[in-house]
Protein backbone atom coordinates (compact mmCIF):
# COMPACT_ATOMS: atom_id res chain seq x y z
CA UNK A 1 0.00 0.00 0.00
CA UNK A 2 1.51 3.54 -1.39
CA UNK A 3 1.90 6.14 1.53
CA UNK A 4 0.58 9.15 -0.73
CA UNK A 5 2.02 12.22 2.06
CA UNK A 6 2.67 11.99 5.67
CA UNK A 7 4.80 14.25 8.06
CA UNK A 8 6.79 13.51 10.36
CA UNK A 9 7.74 16.13 13.00
CA UNK A 10 11.00 15.61 15.46
CA UNK A 11 11.20 11.53 15.05
CA UNK A 12 13.14 9.90 18.39
CA UNK A 13 13.79 6.60 16.74
CA UNK A 14 16.94 3.88 16.41
CA UNK A 15 15.40 3.18 12.66
CA UNK A 16 15.20 -0.07 10.96
CA UNK A 17 18.01 -2.36 11.91
CA UNK A 18 18.69 -3.49 8.65
CA UNK A 19 18.66 -1.89 4.34
CA UNK A 20 14.85 -1.45 3.26
CA UNK A 21 13.36 0.45 0.47
CA UNK A 22 9.85 2.16 0.24
CA UNK A 23 7.84 2.49 -2.64
CA UNK A 24 7.65 6.00 -2.25
CA UNK A 25 9.91 8.68 -1.71
CA UNK A 26 11.72 10.24 1.58
CA UNK A 27 12.38 13.16 2.59
CA UNK A 28 14.43 13.71 5.74
CA UNK A 29 16.39 16.49 8.05
CA UNK A 30 19.14 14.76 10.12
CA UNK A 31 19.11 16.33 13.32
CA UNK A 32 21.83 14.39 15.62
CA UNK A 33 25.36 13.85 14.99
CA UNK A 34 26.98 10.76 14.52
CA UNK A 35 23.99 9.43 11.60
CA UNK A 36 25.65 7.41 9.17
CA UNK A 37 23.26 6.66 5.80
CA UNK A 38 23.79 3.40 4.15
CA UNK A 39 22.73 3.08 0.66
CA UNK A 40 23.58 -0.02 -1.17
CA UNK A 41 27.57 -0.45 -0.60
CA UNK A 42 28.39 2.83 0.10
CA UNK A 43 28.14 4.84 3.74
CA UNK A 44 27.75 8.40 4.20
CA UNK A 45 28.57 10.11 7.22
CA UNK A 46 26.00 12.90 7.54
CA UNK A 47 26.00 16.23 9.59
CA UNK A 48 23.29 17.76 11.64
CA UNK A 49 20.85 19.52 9.03
CA UNK A 50 22.22 17.46 6.25
CA UNK A 51 18.90 16.98 3.92
CA UNK A 52 18.45 13.38 2.28
CA UNK A 53 15.95 13.06 -0.74
CA UNK A 54 15.56 9.04 -1.18
CA UNK A 55 13.39 7.93 -4.07
CA UNK A 56 11.73 5.16 -4.34
CA UNK A 57 13.29 1.38 -4.62
CA UNK A 58 16.81 2.70 -2.99
CA UNK A 59 17.87 0.20 -0.30
CA UNK A 60 18.69 2.40 2.66
CA UNK A 61 19.53 2.44 6.14
CA UNK A 62 19.98 4.83 8.85
CA UNK A 63 22.69 4.04 11.60
CA UNK A 64 23.66 5.59 15.19
CA UNK A 65 25.51 1.95 16.37
CA UNK A 66 22.09 1.74 18.45
CA UNK A 67 21.66 5.29 19.79
CA UNK A 68 18.30 6.95 19.04
CA UNK A 69 18.71 9.44 16.83
CA UNK A 70 16.00 12.82 15.93
CA UNK A 71 14.77 13.04 12.44
CA UNK A 72 11.66 14.84 10.42
CA UNK A 73 10.62 13.39 7.37
CA UNK A 74 8.31 13.81 4.70
CA UNK A 75 7.25 10.20 2.88
CA UNK A 76 5.08 11.66 -0.50
CA UNK A 77 3.77 9.31 -3.52
CA UNK A 78 4.82 11.29 -6.84
CA UNK A 79 1.53 10.25 -8.79
CA UNK A 80 -0.59 10.75 -5.94
CA UNK A 81 1.16 14.58 -5.42
CA UNK A 82 1.21 14.98 -9.24
CA UNK A 83 -2.37 14.04 -9.19
CA UNK A 84 -3.24 16.91 -6.67
CA UNK A 85 -0.72 19.50 -8.01
CA UNK A 86 0.43 19.16 -11.46
CA UNK A 87 2.72 22.46 -11.49
CA UNK A 88 4.76 19.87 -9.40
CA UNK A 89 5.81 18.20 -12.62
CA UNK A 90 9.45 19.84 -12.90
CA UNK A 91 10.65 18.98 -9.71
CA UNK A 92 9.83 15.63 -9.87
CA UNK A 93 11.82 15.56 -13.60
CA UNK A 94 14.90 16.78 -11.63
CA UNK A 95 14.62 14.36 -8.35
CA UNK A 96 14.28 11.53 -11.42
CA UNK A 97 17.29 13.31 -13.12
CA UNK A 98 19.50 13.23 -10.15
CA UNK A 99 18.85 10.47 -8.58
CA UNK A 100 19.18 10.14 -4.66
CA UNK A 101 20.31 13.90 -3.17
CA UNK A 102 22.07 14.83 0.20
CA UNK A 103 21.70 18.36 0.52
CA UNK A 104 24.41 19.42 3.69
CA UNK A 105 22.69 22.76 4.69
CA UNK A 106 23.85 25.50 6.44
CA UNK A 107 22.52 26.82 9.75
CA UNK A 108 20.51 29.53 8.40
CA UNK A 109 19.50 27.28 5.82
CA UNK A 110 18.32 24.95 8.59
CA UNK A 111 16.21 27.45 9.90
CA UNK A 112 14.27 27.82 7.04
CA UNK A 113 13.84 24.68 6.37
CA UNK A 114 13.10 23.53 10.34
CA UNK A 115 9.96 26.06 9.78
CA UNK A 116 8.99 24.83 6.31
CA UNK A 117 8.90 21.31 7.97
CA UNK A 118 6.91 22.44 11.17
CA UNK A 119 4.64 24.44 8.61
CA UNK A 120 4.16 21.37 6.71
CA UNK A 121 3.16 19.22 9.62
CA UNK A 122 0.64 21.61 10.94
CA UNK A 123 -1.00 21.72 7.43
CA UNK A 124 -0.96 17.75 7.99
CA UNK A 125 -2.76 17.38 10.81
CA UNK A 126 -5.07 19.93 10.39
CA UNK A 127 -7.72 17.46 8.39
CA UNK A 128 -10.59 19.67 9.28
CA UNK A 129 -9.27 22.49 6.56
CA UNK A 130 -11.19 22.64 3.56
CA UNK A 131 -7.78 23.64 1.62
CA UNK A 132 -6.15 20.28 3.13
CA UNK A 133 -5.08 18.84 0.07
CA UNK A 134 -4.05 22.05 -1.60
CA UNK A 135 -1.93 23.29 1.61
CA UNK A 136 -0.35 19.88 1.72
CA UNK A 137 0.74 20.06 -2.29
CA UNK A 138 2.05 23.18 -1.16
CA UNK A 139 3.78 22.69 1.46
CA UNK A 140 5.60 19.85 -0.28
CA UNK A 141 6.13 22.12 -3.16
CA UNK A 142 7.94 24.75 -1.40
CA UNK A 143 10.39 21.93 0.72
CA UNK A 144 11.03 20.53 -2.73
CA UNK A 145 12.02 23.78 -4.60
CA UNK A 146 14.10 25.08 -2.15
CA UNK A 147 16.11 22.19 -1.98
CA UNK A 148 16.19 21.53 -5.65
CA UNK A 149 17.48 25.64 -5.83
CA UNK A 150 20.15 25.11 -2.99
CA UNK A 151 21.28 21.84 -4.80
CA UNK A 152 21.78 23.63 -8.35
CA UNK A 153 23.09 26.85 -6.54
CA UNK A 154 25.91 24.45 -4.80
CA UNK A 155 26.34 22.58 -8.15
CA UNK A 156 27.13 25.59 -9.39
CA UNK A 157 29.71 26.60 -7.01
CA UNK A 158 31.66 23.89 -7.01
CA UNK A 159 30.82 23.34 -3.60
CA UNK A 160 32.25 19.43 -2.95
CA UNK A 161 30.51 19.27 1.10
CA UNK A 162 26.85 20.44 -0.62
CA UNK A 163 25.58 17.16 -2.12
CA UNK A 164 25.93 13.26 -2.49
CA UNK A 165 24.23 12.20 -5.75
CA UNK A 166 23.47 9.04 -6.86
CA UNK A 167 21.70 7.71 -9.97
CA UNK A 168 21.36 4.76 -10.63
CA UNK A 169 18.92 4.52 -13.55
CA UNK A 170 15.49 3.79 -14.66
CA UNK A 171 16.07 0.74 -15.43
CA UNK A 172 17.25 -0.34 -11.87
CA UNK A 173 13.96 1.83 -10.54
CA UNK A 174 11.95 -0.38 -13.13
CA UNK A 175 13.15 -3.66 -12.06
CA UNK A 176 12.42 -2.88 -8.82
CA UNK A 177 8.71 -1.70 -8.67
CA UNK A 178 8.26 -4.68 -11.31
CA UNK A 179 9.52 -7.02 -8.22
CA UNK A 180 7.73 -5.09 -5.87
CA UNK A 181 4.30 -5.18 -7.80
CA UNK A 182 4.47 -8.91 -8.09
CA UNK A 183 6.43 -9.98 -4.98
CA UNK A 184 3.33 -12.05 -3.99
CA UNK A 185 4.40 -14.38 -6.75
CA UNK A 186 7.03 -16.94 -7.15
CA UNK A 187 9.35 -14.79 -9.18
CA UNK A 188 12.18 -16.32 -11.11
CA UNK A 189 15.49 -14.92 -12.53
CA UNK A 190 13.92 -15.60 -15.71
CA UNK A 191 10.98 -13.42 -15.38
CA UNK A 192 12.89 -10.25 -15.16
CA UNK A 193 15.00 -11.13 -17.82
CA UNK A 194 11.96 -11.88 -20.10
CA UNK A 195 10.20 -8.83 -18.77
CA UNK A 196 12.85 -6.33 -19.66
CA UNK A 197 14.40 -7.96 -22.33
CA UNK A 198 18.15 -7.97 -20.81
CA UNK A 199 20.79 -11.13 -19.94
CA UNK A 200 21.65 -12.56 -16.64
CA UNK A 201 24.74 -10.79 -16.72
CA UNK A 202 23.14 -7.49 -16.99
CA UNK A 203 21.13 -7.95 -14.58
CA UNK A 204 23.65 -9.25 -11.84
CA UNK A 205 26.01 -6.13 -12.59
CA UNK A 206 22.86 -4.05 -12.15
CA UNK A 207 21.50 -5.55 -8.42
CA UNK A 208 24.99 -5.74 -7.10
CA UNK A 209 25.81 -2.62 -8.40
CA UNK A 210 22.57 -1.09 -6.84
CA UNK A 211 22.08 -2.76 -3.73
CA UNK A 212 25.25 -5.43 -3.51
CA UNK A 213 22.66 -8.05 -3.35
CA UNK A 214 21.82 -11.06 -5.74
CA UNK A 215 18.43 -11.97 -6.85
CA UNK A 216 17.30 -13.94 -4.41
CA UNK A 217 18.65 -11.99 -1.60
CA UNK A 218 16.66 -8.78 -2.90
CA UNK A 219 13.36 -11.04 -3.35
CA UNK A 220 13.59 -11.98 -0.09
CA UNK A 221 14.80 -8.17 1.69
CA UNK A 222 11.52 -6.63 -0.46
CA UNK A 223 9.22 -9.16 1.05
CA UNK A 224 10.52 -8.74 4.76
CA UNK A 225 10.06 -4.91 4.33
CA UNK A 226 6.88 -5.22 2.64
CA UNK A 227 5.27 -6.99 5.52
CA UNK A 228 6.76 -4.43 7.95
CA UNK A 229 4.59 -2.10 6.53
CA UNK A 230 1.42 -4.90 6.34
CA UNK A 231 1.98 -5.41 10.29
CA UNK A 232 0.74 -2.07 11.12
CA UNK A 233 -2.15 -2.95 8.93
CA UNK A 234 -5.20 -4.60 10.21
CA UNK A 235 -3.79 -8.10 8.99
CA UNK A 236 -2.87 -11.33 10.28
CA UNK A 237 0.26 -13.04 10.18
CA UNK A 238 -1.23 -15.60 8.11
CA UNK A 239 -2.30 -13.12 5.30
CA UNK A 240 0.73 -11.20 5.76
CA UNK A 241 2.68 -14.13 4.79
CA UNK A 242 0.81 -15.01 1.85
CA UNK A 243 0.75 -11.73 0.63
CA UNK A 244 4.66 -11.11 0.92
CA UNK A 245 5.09 -14.70 -1.60
CA UNK A 246 5.79 -16.62 1.73
CA UNK A 247 4.46 -20.48 0.53
CA UNK A 248 5.10 -21.25 4.18
CA UNK A 249 4.44 -19.66 7.45
CA UNK A 250 7.13 -21.22 9.03
CA UNK A 251 9.18 -20.36 7.22
CA UNK A 252 7.93 -16.53 6.54
CA UNK A 253 8.38 -16.67 10.79
CA UNK A 254 11.75 -17.81 10.64
CA UNK A 255 13.38 -15.52 7.66
CA UNK A 256 11.07 -12.25 9.66
CA UNK A 257 13.15 -12.76 12.54
CA UNK A 258 16.21 -13.79 11.12
CA UNK A 259 16.19 -10.42 9.56
CA UNK A 260 14.31 -7.92 12.40
CA UNK A 261 15.34 -9.73 15.53
CA UNK A 262 11.64 -10.22 16.56
CA UNK A 263 8.86 -12.89 15.26
CA UNK A 264 6.10 -10.88 13.44
CA UNK A 265 3.93 -10.67 16.29
CA UNK A 266 6.50 -9.07 18.74
CA UNK A 267 7.54 -6.61 16.00
CA UNK A 268 4.20 -5.95 15.57
CA UNK A 269 3.37 -5.70 19.34
CA UNK A 270 7.00 -3.19 19.75
CA UNK A 271 5.99 -0.70 17.13
CA UNK A 272 2.31 -0.41 18.65
CA UNK A 273 3.80 2.26 21.47
CA UNK A 274 5.51 3.99 18.95
CA UNK A 275 3.97 4.22 15.75
CA UNK A 276 1.33 6.80 14.57
CA UNK A 277 -0.90 5.55 12.03
CA UNK A 278 -1.40 9.31 9.67
CA UNK A 279 -4.40 9.78 8.08
CA UNK A 280 -4.94 5.99 8.01
CA UNK A 281 -1.89 5.31 6.05
CA UNK A 282 1.15 3.41 7.70
CA UNK A 283 4.38 5.98 8.16
CA UNK A 284 6.91 2.85 8.39
CA UNK A 285 8.94 4.24 11.23
CA UNK A 286 9.04 3.79 14.64
CA UNK A 287 8.19 7.47 16.30
CA UNK A 288 6.28 9.25 19.08
CA UNK A 289 3.31 10.96 18.87
CA UNK A 290 3.49 14.50 18.77
CA UNK A 291 0.65 16.87 19.31
CA UNK A 292 -0.76 19.07 17.09
CA UNK A 293 1.03 22.37 18.20
CA UNK A 294 4.52 20.98 19.47
CA UNK A 295 7.57 22.41 16.97
CA UNK A 296 10.67 21.31 17.33
CA UNK A 297 13.18 23.65 18.28
CA UNK A 298 15.69 25.35 15.31
CA UNK A 299 19.59 24.16 15.38
CA UNK A 300 20.16 28.06 15.87
CA UNK A 301 17.82 27.39 19.46
CA UNK A 302 19.54 23.96 20.65
CA UNK A 303 22.50 25.46 20.37
CA UNK A 304 21.87 28.46 21.95
CA UNK A 305 20.14 26.17 24.92
CA UNK A 306 23.43 23.65 25.07
CA UNK A 307 25.55 26.53 25.86
CA UNK A 308 23.52 27.93 28.17
CA UNK A 309 23.36 24.69 30.13
CA UNK A 310 26.68 24.57 30.08
CA UNK A 311 26.95 28.35 31.79
CA UNK A 312 24.81 27.50 34.15
CA UNK A 313 26.50 24.26 35.13
CA UNK A 314 29.45 26.13 35.26
CA UNK A 315 27.85 28.31 37.92
CA UNK A 316 26.70 25.34 39.90
CA UNK A 317 22.97 25.19 38.72
CA UNK A 318 21.20 22.95 36.94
Amino acid sequence: MLISYNVQLGLETIGYPYSHLHEHYELTIVMKENVSFNFGDIEYRTNIGDVILIPPYYFHRFDSAGEKYDISCIFFDEFAMLKRNASLQPAFEYIRKNGLLVLNSSEEELVVLTQMFVDAYNNFMDTNDFMYDFKNTQSLGNILCYVIEKNIKKHASNDTLCLLSVHKGFLYQKILAYISEHINENLKTKDILEEFGIGKTTLYKILKLSTGMSFKELILQIRIARACDLLLQNYSITEISNKVGFNSYSHFIKIFKQKMGYTPQQYKRHLRDYVMIADKKPCGLPINHLTNDRQIPTFLERKERKNSIKYNRGKGKC
